[in-house]
């Protein structure tokens, strides 16, 4: 008995010693994830996506977000030569977008191009995938759609509800006056099944990675991504990845309320 005994004690104790090691590993193992991120199975240096505004020779899109992951790096800095796989790997390593909506989206803009690698400023071609009624650009038809405008950028952080957040339901609001506005003011207007897909997904992705949908996005997290193409201040991309069953949804719910 008394052996019996010694050996369940000395049992017990080196369990409890086991334990606490492995869970101090465990310990180590998540504070050196968040410490030291990484990308592709590889760690990101510091300054590997410091935001650095577009030089000379640089290409853009009409596509804030897309502008904001190349000023970033995510995307190549000049804005030339995206593979599909580079869209994908910027779309989830990025944004945290999910393997499904990141293909998704990068098949399409291949898709559209006939090519196998497009520049940025490829997207600024009309109704491919810019399109009329932009929350932030003048109309194709009614001047440079491929700059943000300062008149409608002011009125889209005015869509607040309270000053403080943009609500999915404010960016609805704010939509239907844009269309209302270009179907009046375009003779060219174009805003088929195509371009009303595109403009609900917008507004549902934006809001999903850089704010809740249940409370919105910030002012100021979208004034630093239309205005300056840059990832908010304190802003994290979302723990859990971003998946289409997440945003399809989403996206058909702001379709069928921005055009009643």
């Amino acid at each position: 008995r008394i052996a019996i005994q010694d050996f369940s004690q000395y049992f017990l104790a080196t369990t409890r010693t086991n334990m606490k090691s492995i869970t101090l590993l465990l310990a180590f193992a998540i504070v050196g994830t968040f410490a030291w991120p990484m990308m592709n199975g590889k760690l990101i240096k510091g300054d590997a996506h410091k935001w650095i505004a577009p030089q000379k020779g640089d290409v853009r899109s009409p596509c804030p977000v897309l502008n904001t992951l190349a000023n970033h790096g995510y995307l190549p800095r000049d804005g030339k030569n995206i593979t599909k796989n580079k869209f994908v790997s910027a779309l989830e390593d990025g944004l945290n977008l999910g393997f499904d909506l990141a293909n998704l989206l990068a098949a399409g803009a291949e898709s559209s191009f006939g090519k196998t690698a497009i520049d940025l400023s490829d997207l600024q071609k009309h109704n491919v995938i810019e399109h009329d009624s932009s929350l932030s650009r003048l109309d194709n038809h009614l001047g440079d759609s491929t700059v943000l405008n300062p008149g409608l950028f002011k009125r889209l952080l005015n869509a607040s509800s309270d000053g403080k957040v943009i609500t999915w339901n404010d960016f609805v609001v704010y939509r239907r006056e844009r269309q209302a506005e270009s179907k009046a003011d375009n003779n060219q207007w174009v805003f088929d099944l195509k371009q009303q897909a595109a403009a609900a997904g917008e507004v549902a992705a934006f809001v999903s990675v850089f704010g809740d949908w249940f409370v919105g996005v910030s002012v100021e997290n979208t004034r630093s991504v239309f205005q300056y193409e840059r990832f908010p201040q304190g802003w994290k991309k979302p723990w859990i990845p971003v998946f289409g069953v997440e945003v399809l949804p989403r996206a058909a719910q702001v379709e069928i309320e921005m055009m009643r």
